[in-house]
């Protein structure tokens, strides 16, 4: 009879596999008594907190007679920190003051638009539900509150930021609004402790 060499090797690397990864249920011995123990953790609630909020400059222009957007010179970010631990969700709003030059009104009928605003996680391990950015913030000077971001209960937990990039952040001024000198207006933004 003929010896094949190769189905020998075979046959003895499947018993050394079988050996190794089958053990059998006696391997252990027999239980002769069992008991149970207990593994804890507490935690405690931190706080909600907005930590960074964006400033937006248009940059300088010289006026003529058609141009009326402006973008924004860098991309801006604001930052949430929810250390909470209860889930509850929050949002967030932003609301555009008078422009002033000087000291005096201007400006009017302008208005700031943030566009896909983009959310990113910056706590450890992985992200948890995140919460919604507006598709498109509409800021007019003067004007009402607007929601730039929503966490409904059970998102938004941990360390969030929302950015606009400078070619989505643009200021939209009339033409015979333009007049020259330094304009500025104050964004306030607000986090509140539950959903909208």
């Amino acid at each position: 009879m003929r010896i094949n060499l190769r189905q020998i090797m075979v046959g003895i690397g499947l018993a050394l596999a079988v050996s190794v990864f089958v053990v059998p249920a006696a391997a252990f011995g027999a239980a002769v008594d069992s008991k149970t123990s207990t593994a804890t953790v507490a935690f405690k609630g931190g706080r909600l907190t907005l930590d960074a909020t964006p400033n937006f400059n248009f940059g300088t222009h010289t006026i003529d007679g058609s141009t009326i957007d402006f973008p924004a010179q860098a991309k801006g970010t604001a930052t949430i920190k929810d250390m909470r631990g209860t889930r509850a969700g929050y949002h967030l709003t932003a609301q555009l003051g008078a422009f002033s030059n000087g000291g005096t009104a201007s400006l009017t009928g302008a208005q700031i638009v943030l566009s896909k605003g983009s959310l990113s996680y910056g706590g450890g391990g992985t992200a948890p539900a995140a919460p919604v950015a507006e598709s498109s913030v509409r800021l007019i000077a003067g004007g009402a509150v607007m929601k730039a971001l929503n966490a409904a209960t059970s998102t938004g937990s941990g360390h969030w930021d929302i950015s606009w990039n400078a070619a989505d952040s643009v200021l939209t001024v009339p033409v015979g609004e333009q007049v020259v000198g330094s304009h500025t207006a104050v964004i306030t933004w607000a986090l509140t402790d539950a959903p909208a």
